[in-house]
């Protein structure tokens, strides 16, 4: 980290750690020609934790070293199989364990491609002994295997992983009474839920690239009585769930999160609720309208980025809401489009939020369009507001101006830039555009007396935008701290530069820190 004149920060990216970094790998322990084991005088205890951070193959192979080695990776509390063996082989590791130590507070499985056939011999064992966290994960051919990483799912093509997927089978889940977590990344392989049994444990549930499959219904499973303890649901990226019905006492969040076009109907009746993200799950079609019923009288953060329809989806009382995201708002459009803007029929539903994410979007071609944003009412009372604008090449201070003019009350404020890669950075708008109108910005008074904190995200250094950075400084009298974060194009060098303009319109209480994150 380089720290530059006035106080501010450059922070280049952090290097990434050379291959199989971050890893922790275990040599035999060798003593001198003459020497002692001292490994094999530790305590028990001390030789399970160097065991637990090995993969349990591995240290099971450790039997070699002593003869009182044998058997003390059985007693280990947590077993991890990356990459997984064969299923026979994972059941006979889980089965071997002592009764008396039989209770394994996680245990976490990799496999590459894994067949249902597999996966089915060693899931009730784990089912048996379970009485924490199982993380089960199937990668791509491709992918790495290491726990700390993450598969690049961008680099597959969907329809052709379903298709493979589809080839191994149904997995079907067992009901772990006694585990408190789960997590399941299937690839998109199919998914059967018991019909009984209760997951009389289980507070956190993460589904990830499931292909849902009857007859277990996942509404069902994690519905009371089936999971009376459970308070947090994540179901990410996946597919086949058409109707999602989950009534229960105990959640305190869901998170949904790219179900493709198969929810028709949704219901959640949740009255302890405190968290709800929805993102592109629900689709609204000329031939079908999603269907959606929400009671979460204690909720007070909402994210909903998906179909809005005030006929087909009620939201029941929201007056608890204090943080609330919304979908896309497009700041030009037509008439129609004014008309059936489901954006602005959301925020309706809204009095007192006192934290705001709007995404702004400017269309390409402008013409013939009117700017919507005067529909918008945002109450004052707003406290602290993030603001995604994909700009397309237009001019953005006036649709900021307007916004920020609704809500003096602000006291954190932040704004994302987000520019179409096949675009430059613009300094106008082209001649005649609606924006060009709209420069008044630039002019006219007005201020924002209680905003303390102000960050900057995705600079790429125009003119433009340095007008508007210094224009923030002026209606922000009262600001301490700034931050900014330049986009990736930006040089370091033109980073250096532009902090020492922005320090230019600085004043001497503020802090002001500015990072760069280099290219990839």
């Amino acid at each position: 980290m380089e720290r530059s004149g006035g106080g501010g920060q450059i922070a280049a990216k952090r290097a990434k750690p050379p291959d199989g970094g971050g890893q922790i790998s275990a040599k035999r322990a060798k003593p001198p020609d003459g020497g002692e084991d001292r490994l094999s005088a530790l305590h028990d205890d001390l030789l399970l934790r160097i065991l637990v951070l090995l993969d349990t193959t591995e240290a099971a192979r450790t039997s070699v070293l002593a003869c009182r080695w044998r058997s003390l990776w059985r007693d280990a509390p947590e077993v991890r199989f990356n990459p997984a063996p064969d299923g026979n082989r994972i059941r006979d590791a889980l089965d071997a364990r002592d009764d008396a130590t039989s209770s394994l507070r996680r245990i976490s499985v990799t496999a590459k491609d894994a067949a249902s056939d597999s996966v089915a011999a060693w899931l009730p064992s784990a089912a048996r002994h379970l009485v924490g966290d199982l993380i089960y994960r199937v990668v791509g051919p491709k992918s790495s295997v290491n726990e700390e990483d993450e598969e690049d799912e961008d680099e597959e093509d969907e329809e052709e992983v379903v298709k493979e997927a589809g080839e191994r089978g149904v997995v079907e889940l067992p009901c772990f009474e006694k585990a408190s977590k789960m997590q399941l990344k299937l690839r998109y392989q199919r998914l059967a839920f018991p019909l009984q049994g209760v997951f009389n444990k289980l507070t956190s549930l993460l589904l990830s690239r499931v292909r849902f499959h009857g007859p277990g219904d996942l509404g069902n499973a994690v519905s009371e009585p089936h999971s009376p303890c459970l308070q947090k649901l994540c179901v990410l990226e996946s597919r086949g769930l058409h109707n999602l019905s989950i009534h229960s006492k105990s959640l305190l969040k869901i998170k949904l999160f790219n179900l493709g076009r198969s929810l028709r109907q949704l219901t959640i009746v949740a009255p302890n609720l405190k968290k709800l993200g929805m993102a592109y799950c629900l689709f609204d079609n000329a031939h079908r309208k999603p269907v959606a019923n929400i009671s979460a009288p204690q909720m007070v953060s909402l994210a909903w980025v998906d179909a809005y329809d005030p006929q087909t989806v009620h939201l029941g009382n929201l007056g608890q809401v204090q943080l609330l995201r919304t979908k896309i708002f497009w700041v030009y459009g037509s008439q129609v489009q004014r008309e059936q803007n489901q954006c602005l029929k959301f925020l309706q539903q809204f009095k007192v939020p006192r934290s705001l994410n709007l995404i702004l979007i400017n269309q390409p071609d402008l013409d013939g369009y009117q700017c919507l944003l005067g529909d918008i009412t945002l109450p004052p009372q707003i406290m602290y507001m993030h603001l995604d604008i994909l700009n397309d090449g237009h001019a953005f201070g006036a649709t900021l101006f307007k916004v920020l003019r609704m809500c003096s009350g602000l006291r954190r404020l932040s704004f994302e830039f987000y520019t179409n890669s096949d675009l430059e950075a613009q300094v106008t708008c082209p001649p005649g555009c609606i924006c060009d109108e709209q420069e008044k910005w630039k002019t006219e008074e007005f201020l924002l007396n209680r905003l303390q904190i102000v960050e900057i995200i995705g600079l790429r250094g125009s003119q433009y935008e340095v007008s508007f950075v210094k224009q923030v400084f002026h209606w922000a009298k009262a600001v301490k701290w700034m931050k900014f974060t330049f986009n990736s194009s930006v040089s370091e060098n033109m980073a250096k530069e532009l902090c020492q303009v922005f320090q230019s319109f600085s004043r001497p209480e503020i802090c002001m820190e500015f990072y760069n994150t280099s290219p990839n």
